[in-house]
């Protein structure tokens, strides 16, 4: 008799979850705040940060490759 209770409280758990699951979120999505756009400087120092980016890449294949004929 344990057994079934058991078994039959499992079930009831489980359908509890598959059900919920499916509801999906209760709380409604939140807008994302419009950005702002960015300052020349910001503009500037994100491409000097690109470009240092860049350059570190290509030394770094050109040390992995240096040592190839």
């Amino acid at each position: 008799m344990a057994r079934v209770v058991r078994a039959v409280a499992l079930v009831a758990v489980g359908v509890v979850l598959v059900v919920d699951g499916l509801a999906g979120p209760s709380t409604p999505a939140v807008e994302p705040r419009p950005m702002r756009p960015a300052t020349d400087q910001e503009r500037r120092e994100h491409e000097v940060q690109r470009l240092s980016d860049a350059i570190d890449e290509l030394r770094q294949q050109e040390g992995a490759t240096a040592g190839t004929p």
